[in-house]
């Protein structure tokens, strides 16, 4: 009997997943505010709950680790919306695709990933850690991806 497979084609980054907009706390309300970046350093807030708006700049490197939260952090104001505790750790997602490609990931009990392009360490799937990748962890894992999407549909 066949299980849920993934394939990573090696065309999917964390840069086109944060370019497409990061879900953050807003600043001024804590509700969920959007953050669309127009650069690796520079982006602007709106949250629709309080009408805040700002344009913000922050680091220019960027780290594509999962152990720290990518992507909103890096502005000094903004803490990602979509976290939540799951085996000791953090997890979070950067928004809805980001999520969805998560929940693929960990719920496929095959993985396969395409290193034709000769870059082994340049998709998302490389990136991922061992403790959301590891099987014993996947119930788990995918637990607190479905409580992230419960708190995604009622921000």
């Amino acid at each position: 009997m066949a299980g849920k497979r993934f394939h990573d084609s090696g065309e999917a980054d964390i840069y086109e997943i944060y370019m497409l907009g990061v879900l953050a706390e807003c600043s001024r309300c804590g509700k969920c505010a959007h953050v669309q970046p127009s650069s690796w350093s520079e982006a602007r807030v709106v949250c629709t709950a309080c009408g805040f708006h700002k344009e913000i700049t922050g680091r220019s490197s960027w780290n594509h680790g999962y152990e720290t939260q990518t992507g909103c952090e890096r502005y000094s104001e903004s803490k990602i919306w979509l976290q939540t505790q799951c085996c000791g750790k953090t997890l979070w997602a950067l928004n809805k695709e980001h999520l969805d490609w998560l929940e693929s990931y960990v719920g496929a009990e095959l993985r396969s990933r395409d290193i034709s392009n000769g870059c082994v360490n340049s998709s998302m799937q490389s990136r991922i850690p061992k403790w959301i990748s590891s099987k014993k962890n996947r119930e788990q894992v995918l637990a607190g991806i479905q409580k992230l999407k419960e708190q995604l549909s009622k921000s």
